[in-house]
């Protein structure tokens, strides 16, 4: 796979938007990064308040999917795109879910997507007390 390089800002805002919510629910959003640049992310999406959370769970209703589309053309106007998704899960589990791997074969199989076969999916976790 290689790696992966990361903008301080969308760690950074990786980690507000996992950690500011005071109900310790689930989160997610899209990364973002140069079109030309398949490794390196420099902006995220994250999901809005229409997307259905809690502590186990994460859904985006089709209202957030719809707003967070939008908010992508923006971006793929000026030369950038979508490179993946960002996810938080509960204590402990540190690894993609069966949900979350059938999601990264929906994506990487669909056309709507026009993934050349490189989706990133960071999964956030607590793992330490």
């Amino acid at each position: 796979m290689g790696n992966l390089l990361f903008s301080t800002e969308s760690v950074c805002s990786i980690l507000v938007e996992c950690y500011s919510r005071n109900d310790n629910s689930e989160t997610c959003g899209i990364l973002i990064g140069p079109r030309n640049q398949k490794k390196i992310v420099t902006d995220i999406l994250p999901s809005t308040d229409f997307a259905e959370r809690s502590p186990a769970t994460f859904y985006q209703s089709e209202r957030d999917v719809t707003i967070l589309n939008h908010q992508l053309q923006t971006y793929q106007k000026n030369g950038y795109d979508f490179k993946g998704y960002f996810h938080k899960h509960p204590f402990g589990m540190n690894y993609l879910s069966h949900i979350d791997m059938n999601t990264c074969k929906e994506i990487l199989k669909s056309n709507n997507y026009k993934i050349d076969n490189f989706l990133t999916m960071v999964i956030v976790a607590n793992t330490f007390n």
